[in-house]
Order: C-alpha cells, then sequence, then structure tokens
C-alpha cells in the first residue's frame, strides 16, 4: 500500500511501520541541494552607525557605496553573536554585555588585508643598498650605535620579517650596531599569527630561491620561519590614530608605513602622518606605499629622490 504524506512517498509492508521510508526515497531526499542562506542586507542607519564605529576606532574611513565591504567581511560576526540584521548587530555593540570586546572584534575584521615578504621590491632594495649604509656610518660616530626600525602596520608579519631578513643578510657590514625592529598592529589576530611565522605558498612567493632556502623551512606543506629572523621583531598592538600610545614608538630612525593611509580620510591622514613624523628622530626616513603620496598632507617632510625610489626624511 502506497500512502503521500507532506508529498514524501511511503512504502507500507505487511507488517512494517507505516512510516519507513524506502531507500531510494532517502537517496533523493539526501541528493536534493541545501537552500542557500540568503545574504543579510545592510540598511542605511547601520551602515552609518558602523561606520562611525569603526572610523572612531581606527581611522579608517568606510564610504559610502562601501555597503558590500561591510556585509562581507561581517557577515560572520552577525551569525557568532545570533544577530538576524545589522540592525540588531548595531544594537549588540552599543547597548548590549559584550559589546565594547565585540567592537575589537569588527575592527579586526575590517583591516585583515593581504600581504607577502618583500612586497614593492624596491623599498627594500632602497633600504640595503642606501638608507641603512648611511645609517651605519652615522651611528658609529654616534654614542648610541642602535638603529630602531618600525613596521607601523605590520599585519601578519612579512612586512618587518623581511627587514630582518636584510638585517641577517647585513651582519657583516652592521658590526657594531644594533638593529631594534618594532612591528605593530590594531588588529591582534594578525599580530598572534605574525608571532607564529608560519606561511602559505602564495605568502612567500616573491621571496628569492636563496634566501628561501636559509630562512625558511617546509613543514606540511606550510613554511615556519627562521627564530634567528624572528627574535629580532617585537610586536604590540598599537592604534595609529591613538597618539598617547604612539609614545613607545619614539626615536626610530626608519618608519615603514605602506598602504595605509589610503584607507584614512584626509583628517585621519594628517594626525596618522603629524603621530609618524614626532615618532622619528631628526634625520630619520619614512616609506609609503608607491600609490600613496603625502604633499596634501604635511609638508614637514623632505622628498629625497634615492636611486631605487622616493623616501620621506625628516630634517
Amino acid at each position: 500500500m502506497i500512502r503521500t504524506r507532506m508529498s514524501v512517498l511511503f512504502l507500507r509492508k505487511k507488517g512494517s511501520n507505516p512510516l519507513t521510508l524506502i531507500p531510494p526515497v532517502n537517496d533523493y531526499l539526501r541528493s536534493r541541494p541545501m537552500r542557500r542562506e540568503e545574504k543579510i542586507r545592510i540598511d542605511a542607519k547601520s551602515f552609518r552607525n558602523l561606520s562611525k564605529i569603526i572610523y572612531e576606532r581606527s581611522g579608517i574611513h568606510v564610504m559610502e557605496g562601501k555597503e558590500y565591504l561591510l556585509e562581507n567581511r561581517l557577515a560572520n560576526r552577525l551569525k557568532v553573536n545570533n544577530c538576524k540584521s545589522f540592525e540588531e548587530y548595531d544594537y549588540f555593540l552599543r547597548y548590549e554585555p559584550g559589546g565594547e570586546k565585540e567592537i575589537t572584534r569588527m575592527v579586526e575584521c575590517i583591516t585583515t588585508n593581504e600581504t607577502y615578504f618583500f612586497r614593492e621590491k624596491s623599498h627594500f632594495t632602497m633600504l640595503r643598498e642606501e638608507i641603512l649604509p648611511q645609517l651605519i656610518a652615522k651611528k658609529r660616530t654616534s654614542g648610541n650605535p642602535t638603529i630602531r626600525i618600525w613596521s607601523a602596520a605590520s599585519s601578519t608579519g612579512e612586512e618587518p620579517y623581511t627587514i630582518s631578513i636584510l638585517v641577517e643578510e647585513m651582519k657583516k657590514e652592521l658590526s657594531g650596531v644594533r638593529v631594534e625592529i618594532l612591528a605593530s598592529d590594531i588588529n591582534n589576530s594578525v599580530i598572534r599569527a605574525a608571532r607564529r611565522g608560519i606561511y602559505g605558498d602564495n605568502t612567500v612567493r616573491h621571496v628569492p630561491p636563496d634566501i628561501r632556502m636559509r630562512y625558511f623551512r617546509k613543514i606540511d606543506g606550510r613554511y615556519h620561519l627562521d627564530e634567528r629572523i624572528k627574535s629580532r621583531v617585537r610586536f604590540a598592538r598599537l592604534n595609529l590614530v591613538d597618539e598617547n600610545r604612539l609614545r613607545i614608538a619614539a626615536g626610530m630612525d626608519i618608519i615603514f608605513c605602506k598602504n595605509v593611509l589610503i584607507y584614512f580620510d584626509l583628517a585621519a591622514k594628517k594626525k596618522v602622518v603629524d603621530s609618524l613624523y614626532d615618532s622619528l628622530l631628526p634625520g630619520g626616513y619614512l616609506l609609503i606605499g608607491k600609490s600613496e603620496a603625502l604633499h596634501d598632507i604635511s609638508r614637514a617632510f623632505h622628498p629625497v629622490k634615492m636611486r631605487n625610489g622616493l623616501v620621506f626624511q625628516k630634517e
């Protein structure tokens, strides 16, 4: 006897449970495609509120028209916090217990960006062949033979570790001169990843083969960075718009702040660049991304054209 119930086919055998599914129907049910979750769209008010929080906490300006950025990067945070809409998520951040901690998580989701070793290679060539030799000669005649370098947006560590590799390669030239490297980011999760120093193929794709052989070990398909390189770098969580916290980055000879200013509006850019200027010693160097400029932000720095590119110097 065959019965239908809720559009599902059942077979009743003599002496059997009338609701026992026959195997072909089971197979059919398992093979049906799962319904995809609908993407949660952000409403205008929530976009304004969340963008304001992100700006106040990080200086990053999420412009109108970038709604998709918040929708994509924060989708999992809504799920984790059982929020059915961005309006609920906005309320949770402002008024619920745990909202303050979640703001940190939200900012971390927005500030995560791709990077890799030896990104914008000409900057590292300039560092090795031009900037460091000048500073080495200067420091040897000073009472404090220490060169201090700050990677101001270090992400998962590729930039400061590239600097550390170059320092290791210049050990003979640096004889008698100590190098300290500070690496900072606003994102705690990327700092934790940086401290581990374990990377995939894509991240090391521009590392010269001989350098890769000397300073990386490949284990289970992942590249583990040599402890000599890792030990030279000190990581700290720093917000570039927090002037008080940036005091720990004072007295620098070189600052790398590459591909960061493009995320700030003009007011935040000026604030950050002023802080970077204050963090440098007289004669110190600032390196920014190739797509970035300072002409509309600050006139305090002196642009210096070197063989391998442009650098900004504090006079």
